[in-house]
């Protein structure tokens, strides 16, 4: 499939997600909860999702084994964010190993390792989670359905089938090593040589990055802790949306709930922003706590415009600092990933 009906493919989705969610809405139900919604709900949630922001960067350090500081982790980190909330078809996903690269001398594949490994905890974390929606609410015999899907079966199936082939990747890798990486060397050389180069030095770097982190498991213990504390405080950034709507009496356990479909949703049809995805995850979490649909898909609009504000707000704001285009940087960043000797610095 061409990339032109690959994107044509992800805005049809867009518009079908958003279409679900807005349909037959009750437009007196979405303006009296705007009227009474408690702006200053969101200044907490900004002050914890920016610290979520902040452990992910020293999540991300400790896996990459590198000694940036906080600024530089923060400035690559939400630049690469915002070309993943706003560039179609994930392309945004090769800005932060890229700009590791270029601006820190880092090894395109020690960063690609570190953040597959980060992605898989965040896919282990999801798992976790959407069981746990069953322990909180009762979940009906039906399922909740999305579209025609069972989104908290789905998620389930998704994460943990991703997670599966993460581990079962990461243990070929790592225990058998060598004659694995070669075989993969040579099927991909079949096709390009040059490639196959660059794939197997990349299985390599990566194998070595993961022994290193088996070697030290108080490290890894961390990352895990880390992982947890990074969706606490976007689960609790969430709730305090939840709180600034007078008579929507929602816990902590609740907005888990929400979070978790709302992943689900996202992570499977990632739109570009995340949107209408999102908004279907989140207002099917609300309604099966019970919130009628025209303020579900309000309160599910609300949190969406809160965590993509915050991500774009963020993401420009170091673009500016750091004087980077980012069409450019995402081009550049593609171009590297073709190119680039995946196990050695640039600088």
């Amino acid at each position: 499939m061409s990339r032109a009906l690959k994107i044509a493919a992800v805005l049809l989705a867009t518009v079908l997600c958003l279409g679900w969610v807005l349909w037959g809405i009750d437009l007196s139900v979405v303006r009296s909860s705007l009227e009474s919604f408690r702006w200053w709900a969101l200044l907490p949630m900004a002050a914890l999702y920016f610290s979520a922001h902040v452990v992910r960067c020293y999540r991300l350090q400790l896996l990459m084994g590198t000694s940036l500081g906080l600024w530089s982790m923060l400035a690559v980190n939400s630049v690469g964010f915002l070309a993943i909330n706003v560039v179609p078809l994930r392309l945004g996903e090769l800005v932060r190993p890229y700009l590791f690269m270029e601006k820190h001398g880092v090894a395109f594949g020690t960063s690609m390792a570190a953040i597959f490994v980060e992605r898989l905890l965040d896919m282990v974390s999801l798992l976790v989670m959407l069981l746990l929606v069953g322990v909180v609410v009762d979940i009906p015999p039906g399922g909740v359905m999305v579209a025609g899907v069972d989104l908290v079966a789905a998620g389930q199936t998704m994460a943990g089938v991703t997670s599966a082939a993460g581990l079962v990747f990461i243990g070929a890798v790592v225990v058998v090593g060598e004659p694995v990486i070669a075989l993969v060397e040579r099927l991909i050389g079949l096709a390009s040589a040059p490639l196959g180069l660059r794939v197997g030095s990349f299985l390599r770097h990566f194998g070595r990055g993961l022994v290193g982190l088996g070697r030290t498991p108080g490290k890894a213990l961390l990352v895990v802790l880390m992982s947890a504390t990074v969706w606490g405080l976007t689960v609790a950034g969430l709730w305090m949306v939840l709180l600034g709507l007078p008579g929507l009496d929602l816990g902590l356990g609740q907005a888990m709930v929400i979070w978790s479909l709302t992943l689900a949703a996202f992570t499977a049809v990632p739109t570009p922003g995340f949107l209408g995805s999102h908004e279907a995850g989140c207002s099917a979490g609300l309604r099966l706590l019970g919130i009628n649909s025209s303020l579900a898909a309000t309160v599910a609009v609300l949190i969406h415009a809160g965590q993509l504000g915050f991500t774009i707000a963020l993401g420009l704001f170091f673009s500016a600092v750091e004087g980077l285009s980012l069409g450019d940087v995402v081009r550049r960043s593609r171009k590297a990933a073709g190119s680039a000797d995946l196990d050695l610095p640039t600088k």
